[in-house]
C-alpha cells in the first residue's frame, strides 16, 4: 500500500505536472468543453455556444492558474460591464434605433481607448460582450439575459477545471530558475578550472540559459497572482539572475586566451575557496527550488562566508586581463549570494512542503 501511495505521489508531484503540462492542460480543457456542451445540450439553454467560446477563451491559452484567475476575473468585469452596455442599447433601440447606434458607437470608441492601456483585456471584453448581447441594439431582452449568463457560466467552469491537476505559474518559474543555475554551475565548473567547451556549445548554453529568461519574466504577472510574491520581488531575483548570466559571458570571453591561462591559474589560487562556494551555492539552490527541500537552500544560505573586500595579494601588480578575471569571480559569487538571499527572505510565499507518505 506504501508503495501505490509513493507512485501516486510521485506522478502527482508539482514537478511531474510541470514535465507533462501540455497533455494535462489539453485534458483540462477538453473535459470543461464537454461540460459545457453538455449542459447547454441536456436543459437546451438557449445561445449556449457563447458558454464554450468563453471556456476555450479563458483557459486555452493560458495553462497556469494564475493565468486563468486572472483572466478569469478580468473578463468578468468586462462581461458585466459589456453586457449592462447591451441592455442600454436594447433599451435605446426601442426609443430611437439612431440614439442606440451612437450609444454603442460611444462604447465602441471608449473600448478602443482603454484597450491600449492597463485596462486593456477589460475595456476589449466589455466592447465584446455589448456586441454579442445587444447585436446592432436589435436583440430582445431576453437573449441578452440569456448570452450574458452564458458568458459568465462558461468563466466559472473554466475556474472549476483550471484547478484540476493546475500546473501552476510559481512551479513553472522555480523550475525554469532552477535549470539555470544548473547550467550557470556547469558552465562555471569548466570556466573555473580554464577548460572551456567549444565556443557553439557555449553559445548554445546561452541561448537555453536566455530563452529560460525570458520565459521567467513572462511568469511574473501569473506567479505574483498566485503566491504573495510581488512583482517587484520577483523583478529583483530577475536582474539579478541577469547580472549573473552577464559576468558568466564576460569571464567566458576572458577565458578564451589562452596565453593568459598560466596567469590565471596562479590567480585562481586566490578566489579558489570563491570558486568552490559560488557552484556549490548554484546547484544546491537548485535541489532545494526543483525539489521543494528549504533545508538545504537554509543551510548553504548560511554557511560561513569568506568576505572578500578587496582583490587577494597580488592581484594589483598583474596584468589587466588577469585582475579582471579575478574581480568577474568576486562578482559572480556576490550575485548568486543575492538569488540564494532573495529565495530564503521569500520562501514563505513559494515553498510548499511535499506530502509524506
Amino acid at each position: 500500500m506504501h508503495s501505490v501511495f509513493r507512485r501516486v505521489q510521485c506522478l502527482l508531484s508539482p514537478y511531474s505536472i510541470h514535465q507533462h503540462y501540455p497533455a494535462l492542460h489539453a485534458l483540462r480543457v477538453a473535459l470543461g468543453y464537454l461540460v459545457t456542451v453538455a449542459l447547454s445540450v441536456v436543459f437546451k439553454v438557449p445561445d449556449g455556444a457563447w458558454m464554450s467560446v468563453t471556456l476555450l477563451i479563458v483557459m486555452g491559452s493560458l495553462p497556469h492558474l494564475g493565468s486563468v484567475y486572472q483572466k478569469a476575473r478580468q473578463r468578468g468585469i468586462g462581461t458585466v460591464g459589456g453586457a449592462l452596455a447591451g441592455i442600454v442599447a436594447i433599451y435605446l433601440y426601442g426609443r430611437s434605433p439612431l440614439a442606440c447606434y451612437l450609444w454603442m458607437g460611444a462604447c465602441a470608441a471608449a473600448s478602443g481607448y482603454l484597450a491600449i492601456g492597463k485596462l486593456g483585456y477589460i475595456a476589449l471584453i466589455a466592447g465584446v460582450t455589448l456586441t454579442i448581447v445587444a447585436g446592432h441594439g436589435d436583440n430582445s431582452f431576453e437573449t441578452a439575459l440569456w448570452r450574458a449568463l452564458n458568458v459568465q457560466l462558461g468563466g466559472m467552469i473554466a475556474l472549476m477545471f483550471a484547478r484540476l491537476l493546475p500546473q501552476r505559474a510559481v512551479n513553472h518559474w522555480k523550475y525554469l530558475l532552477a535549470d539555470n543555475l544548473r547550467d550557470c554551475a556547469a558552465l562555471y565548473g569548466r570556466v573555473a578550472v580554464l577548460d572551456l567547451p567549444d565556443e557553439a556549445t557555449v553559445q548554445e548554453t546561452f541561448d537555453r540559459l536566455n530563452k529560460r529568461l525570458i520565459a521567467q519574466r513572462g511568469l511574473m504577472s501569473a506567479v505574483a497572482g498566485e503566491v504573495s510574491l510581488t512583482v517587484a520581488e520577483l523583478d529583483r531575483i530577475q536582474r539579478t539572475q541577469r547580472n549573473m548570466l552577464g559576468l558568466l559571458e564576460l569571464m567566458v570571453e576572458v577565458c578564451r586566451n589562452p596565453s593568459r591561462h598560466a596567469e590565471f591559474a596562479s590567480m585562481r589560487k586566490q578566489v579558489e575557496h570563491n570558486q568552490r562556494r559560488a557552484q556549490a551555492l548554484m546547484r544546491t539552490t537548485a535541489h532545494a527550488l526543483k525539489f521543494d527541500r528549504l533545508d538545504r537552500l537554509t543551510r548553504i544560505g548560511y554557511a560561513p562566508q569568506a568576505e572578500v573586500t578587496a582583490l587577494p595579494a597580488g592581484a594589483s601588480d598583474a596584468g589587466f586581463e588577469a585582475v579582471g578575471y579575478v574581480w568577474l569571480n568576486i562578482k559572480l559569487l556576490r550575485q548568486v549570494e543575492r538569488i540564494n538571499a532573495a529565495l530564503l527572505e521569500t520562501a514563505s510565499a513559494w515553498y510548499r512542503p511535499p506530502v509524506r507518505a
